[in-house]
């Protein structure tokens, strides 16, 4: 008989759920394949998260961050379970969490997560200004590629309109010679088919006072400059995929939305912070998800 046979062989009951485990093995046939996951490596990880997930009292495995009841075998649901790393990149340091939510996290740590969104919903409700420290984005690696439109002479590129009177629509400095916008406008603007959307979300975000483009969400100055930066100009469809409802936002913001509605990510968002903040039970139906497709 192999040694893990021996191990196994008298384990009465899974090592994660209480189920009636498989022959010589520490769990129940669903939690095997959970812990697993077609691998053995990191099994340790998973299997530490999973016993973290299940909830004994509901007989069932929840969510990390919301408590919500996890979904197991729809794997097009946005409920559905996913194992997230709270530190991205650590493998030995996972929780069991739902698709939607480990989109939304993206490249954050559990703490600058939890951190941001509180932020995001204090200036929304108080609307006090963000405070940009809350978070260091520590592990935010975004390798963008500079584009072409970067450093080309803004007489090189196809004509977008013509500003008559020099000004630039957007932040009415000097126009580019044979266009609308001026030179840092202009790159944001020539290298989408939404170009008039795009001269007017940057119109809406432009702030004088500031000098600078506000984001949407946050009410920060956004980085006009530095492509790999978190808080670089971003274009954000309030309606996903509906063609000319543009809104500027920060990029790492752009990327947590994903698929949300302007409605439904606010709600998303709120929610949360109401159940770390209160203990409150999370509600699933506060959002439907009505543009969810992976």
């Amino acid at each position: 008989m192999a040694p893990n046979q021996r191990l196994c062989q008298n384990v009465p009951a899974c090592c994660i759920c209480g189920a009636k485990p498989r022959l010589h093995s520490l769990y129940c046939p669903r939690c095997a394949k959970l812990a697993y996951g077609g691998r053995n490596d990191g099994m340790g990880a998973r299997k530490k998260a999973l016993q973290q997930a299940w909830n004994k009292e509901r007989q069932c495995f929840v969510c990390y961050y919301t408590g919500a009841m996890l979904e197991m075998v729809d794997r097009h649901s946005p409920w559905y379970r996913c194992f997230d790393h709270r530190t991205p990149g650590n493998a030995k340091d996972l929780v069991l969490t739902t698709r939607a939510i480990n989109a939304l996290k993206s490249g954050l740590t559990d703490k600058e997560f939890m951190a941001i969104l509180k932020e995001m919903v204090r200036h929304w409700e108080e609307m006090t200004p963000f405070d940009v420290n809350v978070v260091e984005f520590k592990y935010w690696h975004r390798n963008t590629r500079p584009s072409r439109y970067d450093e080309v002479a803004p007489g090189k590129i196809s004509r977008a309109g013509i500003s008559h009177d020099g000004i630039c629509v957007v932040c009415a400095g000097k126009a580019a010679p044979h266009h609308q916008t001026c030179a840092r406008c202009l790159k944001f603007v020539t290298k989408s088919h939404e170009k008039t959307a795009r001269r007017m979300a940057l119109k809406g975000a432009w702030s004088a006072e500031k000098g600078g483009f506000i984001c949407a969400y946050t009410g920060v100055t956004l980085n006009d400059t530095d492509r790999r930066s978190p808080w670089y100009v971003s274009f954000d469809h309030k309606t996903p995929k509906k063609k000319g409802d543009l809104q500027v936002v920060a990029y790492f913001i752009n990327i947590m939305k994903a698929e949300l509605s302007d409605e439904e990510f606010r709600a998303f968002v709120k929610e949360m912070v109401k159940h770390w903040t209160e203990g409150s039970q999370f509600n699933r139906d506060i959002i439907s998800f009505k543009y969810w497709h992976r």
